[in-house]
C-alpha cells in the first residue's frame, strides 16, 4: 500500500469516527428535545438510524456490527416503554405509538439477520 493510501484510509477512519461522534451528540440532543416535548419521535428515529449507519461504518468486525446492533435494539425497546406508557396515558395518538412499534421490529430484524450472516 502507497503512503497516499495509507493516509486516505487514516484520515477516512478519523472522519467516520468524528461523523459517529457527531451522531451520538444529535441523538442525546433529540432525546432531550423529545422528553421536554419540543422534538417529534420522527426526529429521535431519525437521529438514532444516522447513529447506527455511522457505527455500521466504522465497524470492521462482526462483533462489532452486532454491538452496534444490539444497542440499537436496546434503544428502541426503551423508546417503545416509555411510547408505550405515554400512549396508555393518552399523551400520543396510535401514530406515534405505531411508529415506535414498527422500528422496535425494524431493529430486531436487522440484529437477527446480522446473526445470520
Amino acid at each position: 500500500m502507497k503512503d497516499t493510501e495509507k493516509r486516505a484510509e487514516v484520515e477516512l477512519k478519523e472522519v467516520l469516527q468524528a461523523r459517529r461522534e457527531a451522531a451520538q451528540e444529535l441523538v442525546n440532543a433529540r432525546i432531550e428535545e423529545f422528553l421536554a416535548g419540543r422534538s417529534p419521535l420522527d426526529l429521535v428515529v431519525e437521529a438514532q438510524r444516522l447513529l447506527l449507519r455511522a457505527e455500521l461504518e466504522i465497524s470492521e468486525k462482526k462483533e462489532d456490527r452486532m454491538k452496534a446492533l444490539e444497542r440499537h435494539l436496546e434503544f428502541e425497546v426503551l423508546l417503545h416503554k416509555f411510547n408505550k406508557i405515554r400512549y396508555e396515558a393518552r399523551k400520543i395518538g396510535p401514530a406515534d405509538y405505531a411508529r415506535s412499534n414498527y422500528t422496535l421490529q425494524e431493529a430486531e430484524i436487522e440484529l437477527l439477520r446480522e446473526k445470520a450472516r
